[in-house]
């Protein structure tokens, strides 16, 4: 799950660029922020059914999100929307859901995103494969995790598989941070740009929370990965085609 890149970060104009020097299918006179590849071809795929208004009524919805959560154009009921259109997918809102690769929550977070985040302990994954969620000793409860803007709050003492399951404050919180991380990678590696709208930017968001935002293109990665080489590239063009969909839904009905 997400990783900030390492890369020099690209404006829209060198992204365009980019694209214009390496397509063989367009012109560069096709090349608009709304022809990236990517994106121009989810327009051929169908919207997947969204989330039932009525579920965000409900109890166990998703609380919205705090200050430090706040994503640039999105409206704080936005980014509770997409996560909550997220775990509808991911869950069913289901907090204790344990998926087929230990999947764990209400948003399926990967063994390794936990390790990422600090609930696990370094190299958990490497000794133990998922299996390390098994294991008390894992687990860390006490950690502050660097470079964050929100002071590692989504740790809430997590001390087992059980009392993350229990723990719908940790998960809520964990997905606020994962969501937010991937909006600054998207932004620093032309992910996302500076004229996209909000439903651009939900829609890149879905994407990203499934592949990873990624890097730009390198000598041994011409196309680049994750959600970056989706927009410009196309690459991965049918489920990610289906995700940024969903996450434009979120904003242009959703939320309405």
């Amino acid at each position: 799950m997400p990783t900030l890149p390492n890369q020099i970060p690209i404006s829209s104009l060198q992204a365009l660029s980019v694209v214009a020097e390496n397509t063989t299918m367009q012109s560069v006179t096709d090349i608009s922020v709304e022809n990236y590849r990517g994106i121009h071809q989810a327009k051929l795929h169908p919207v997947p059914d969204s989330l039932p208004v009525s579920w965000l009524g409900k109890a166990d919805a998703p609380p919205t999100p705090p200050m430090w959560a706040n994503i640039d154009k999105l409206s704080s009921i936005q980014v509770r929307n997409l996560l909550a259109q997220v775990a509808y997918d991911a869950s069913e809102w289901n907090y204790t859901k344990i998926g087929p690769n230990n999947e764990l929550g209400r948003y399926q977070v990967s063994t390794q995103t936990l390790e990422d985040y600090g609930l696990l302990a370094k190299d958990s994954n490497r000794l133990y494969g998922i299996d390390c969620i098994n294991y008390k000793h894992c687990w860390r409860s006490v950690v502050v995790r660097k470079n964050t803007n929100s002071y590692a709050n989504y740790i809430y003492n997590v001390e087992s598989l059980q009392g993350f399951l229990q723990s719908t404050n940790s998960q809520e919180h964990l997905a606020f941070q994962m969501l937010y991380d991937l909006y600054t990678a998207l932004i620093q590696n032309g992910g996302i740009t500076n004229t996209d709208t909000a439903d651009i930017i939900a829609g890149m968001l879905y994407v990203a929370w499934a592949v990873g935002a990624g890097n730009t293109p390198t000598s041994n990665n011409a196309n680049g990965t994750g959600a970056y080489a989706w927009r410009y590239y196309s690459i991965g063009s049918g489920e990610n085609a289906s995700r940024f969909n969903s996450g434009r839904q979120v904003i242009t009905i959703l939320s309405q």
